[in-house]
């Protein structure tokens, strides 16, 4: 469990909790935010295992960082919980940079605009 550690000490000011995956539904049962990132072959939570546990109608997020994926993507229609995996994280920093892009180039403009006219 050495690299979630890490990732708590980089963070002191936020609350971690790191478990181990036979944990994992109590950890969703009591937590606003789950990551999950094993490196286990099989899924750890799904619709299904959701409801069976009665993790349902309260808010949960969970995002799944493991490859393969621990989450079910059908954990986003139980009612209040909401789940993302590393594709859906990859669709987020593109968009981000789309939108970076697009502020270099106005920024760019802009500093000419203002060198020319500072040079005049």
């Amino acid at each position: 469990m050495a690299k979630p550690q890490e990732l708590a000490e980089q963070f002191p000011d936020v609350e971690f909790e790191i478990v181990l995956a036979p944990d994992l539904l109590d950890v969703v049962a009591r937590s606003d935010i789950v990551y999950t990132a094993t490196s286990s072959p099989e899924v750890l939570l799904s619709k299904d295992i959701m409801e069976e546990n009665g993790l349902t109608g309260r808010p949960v997020m969970v995002v799944d960082i493991a490859v393969p994926r621990n989450v079910n993507s059908d954990v986003s229609s139980v009612p209040g919980a909401t789940a993302y995996n590393v594709d859906d994280l990859s669709a987020v920093v593109a968009r981000n940079t789309a939108m970076r892009q697009k502020e270099i180039i106005a920024a760019e403009v802009l500093l000419r605009e203002e060198a020319e006219a500072f040079a005049s």
